[in-house]
């Protein structure tokens, strides 16, 4: 799998998306079918099959591919994107057929200036097997600014608001109960999971963006729970008291990135 194949279908369990990749979330779904900026046809180098319409100024296709046919006979698709600004993409979205893929890089690995990246997907063949027209949709940069579509920035910044916001109450959680004598420690860890799953996930007047991101958050720290409870088991209170706080220092890490970043004037 691709390293920035997205991690997120915001509308399948947080089991799912820890059986794919275990760090992103994947969602897909419709946007509304705009007129893009700009429109480019597959150039005599790349495939004939794939034409490319593209909303962002300098998120560049430099190459596009069908490697095939999947068992089903979808075809498999493959665009090679090429990041010609001058800071590093964080997050990028492209799709077809008014449904489109969310990828968010900003606790993973981002596209350098120059680098490229690899967006794939399968498509079922279009009456008469004409050629598939993909839309590379939006990008958020290292600074938190956005180029194409306003709409879907702006869903990438309200996950990444919200798994903020839910990271900083768990955070607070497991510093107590790591912080509790030894005869206490059993205690409080096992009163950790009720708490984390006490946490809100829905605040009113927020988009569902905003409120997909808190309750996946929230149910990733479930499953991590469940993790170190059986480490807990077989190993004991003291290994487990090391990976909460291991898991702790992870999370100071992942906030810093996901705190929005004041724009270069």
């Amino acid at each position: 799998m691709n390293l920035y194949k997205d991690l997120s279908n915001r509308t399948k369990s947080v089991a799912c998306a820890i059986a794919g990749t275990g760090v992103f979330l994947l969602l897909v779904t419709g946007w509304p079918l705009r007129r893009p900026s700009r429109v480019a046809a597959a150039e005599p180098a790349q495939s004939s099959d794939i034409h490319v319409a593209n909303m962002t100024k300098s998120f560049t296709v430099v190459k596009t591919s069908v490697n095939g046919r999947n068992r089903v006979g979808a075809r498999q698709i493959a665009l090679s994107l090429r990041n010609d600004y001058d800071k590093a993409v964080t997050a990028y979205a492209a799709g077809r057929d008014g449904v489109y893929s969310r990828r968010d890089l900003i606790t993973a690995q981002a596209i350098p200036p120059g680098g490229t990246v690899e967006f794939q997907d399968a498509t079922p063949p279009p009456p008469d097997d004409a050629g598939v027209v993909v839309t590379v949709l939006a990008v958020v940069l290292e600074d938190g600014s956005g180029d194409g579509d306003p709409k879907i920035v702006q869903e990438f910044l309200d996950s990444r608001a919200a798994e903020l916001a839910q990271e900083v109450r768990i955070k607070r959680l497991l510093e107590k109960a790591a912080a509790a004598a030894d005869e206490k420690f059993p205690e409080e860890f096992e009163a950790l999971k009720s708490k984390v799953l006490g946490l809100p996930v829905k605040e009113a007047g927020r988009s569902f963006h905003y409120n997909a991101a808190l309750n996946d958050t929230r149910n990733l720290e479930l499953y991590h729970l469940d993790q170190l409870q059986r480490i807990r088991t077989e190993l004991g209170s003291d290994e487990c008291r090391a990976r909460l706080m291991a898991a702790i220092e992870r999370k100071s890490i992942k906030m810093a990135k996901l705190a929005p970043r004041k724009l270069e004037r």
